[in-house]
């Protein structure tokens, strides 16, 4: 498996450890030897956008936004929390 960037250089930009980087390549190569297709990451559209909006404002439920995302619960609740989260770091505090 090639790769253009150094292990130091990624876990640098990642904050990851190299060895963990390692190991990722490592079950990355040993999951497409097995023959099977490269895992798919969600997409992140209007639908998620607008299911994580409705799911922070309390009108839906994280199940009902998961499901209209085609994404597991678990999944969705991770990623509308970080969406939340890096909108609130981002947005300047008012003193």
């Amino acid at each position: 498996m090639e790769h253009t960037v150094p292990d130091s250089a990624l876990s640098d930009q990642l904050g990851r450890s190299v060895k963990s980087i390692q190991e990722k390549r490592r079950k990355i190569r040993r999951y497409n030897e097995a023959g099977r297709p490269p895992h798919k990451q969600p997409t992140f559209n209007e639908q998620f956008y607008d299911a994580a909006r409705l799911w922070k404002e309390g009108k839906i439920p994280a199940l009902e936004g998961a499901r209209r995302c085609g994404m597991p619960n678990s999944t969705f609740r991770f990623r509308a929390n970080r969406l939340y989260a890096e909108k609130e770091q981002s947005e300047p505090s008012e003193e």
